[in-house]
């Protein structure tokens, strides 16, 4: 018989320890559905420009490092990082997507880990989790627990398109 729980991080606010489980949790979900994926799958693109499972493990993990690590932390969002996630070359709300870099797994994954890792870090010292990020460019204020939910969504929903590019390139564009 299994049994599924998600385990209590230490965290200074209680919310942000369960918070920091479920996305453990979430990821753990979708990596176990993923498998394993060779360069070619990793790169493949169904359109020019289009979403790939590389390009999408690098905006999970751009977006756990800008709302979590810089938002919530403090953290810069280094132009290194950005440049190595390819931050400026992507729209997701466009849907352009630069060729990811032709990476094993492993890379990608690797670099998620040890964002997660400082993730963990960022959530266990949060003192006040109604303290808010203000836009500087709409003026629009996120509180922590808002930023921290959004990234367990983000991470499922993009978590959850890598998978269904994985299928599809099994199924269509596999060589």
């Amino acid at each position: 018989m299994s049994r599924y729980d998600i385990p209590e991080l230490t965290s200074k606010v209680p919310l942000m320890g369960s918070f920091a489980s479920m996305l453990e949790d979430s990821t753990r979900e979708w990596r176990d559905e993923l498998g394993e994926v060779p360069i070619e799958g990793i790169v493949w693109q169904p359109f020019p420009m289009g979403y790939s499972i590389g390009g999408q493990l690098l905006h999970l993990i751009g977006v756990e490092k800008w709302w979590i690590h810089e938002c919530c932390g403090g953290i810069p969002f280094s132009d290194d990082d950005k440049k190595l996630l390819m931050w400026d070359e992507t729209n997701v709300d466009d849907a352009i997507w630069p060729a990811p870099p032709s990476k094993p797994l492993d890379w990608y994954l690797d670099n998620l880990t040890e964002t997660r890792a400082k993730t963990i870090d960022v959530l266990a010292g949060v003192t006040d989790d109604s303290r808010t990020y203000t836009s500087p460019r709409t003026g629009t204020e996120f509180t922590i627990r808002w930023m921290v939910a959004h990234t367990i969504e983000h991470d499922a929903y993009h978590g959850g398109q890598a998978v269904m590019l994985k299928t599809l390139w099994e199924k269509m564009g596999r060589p």
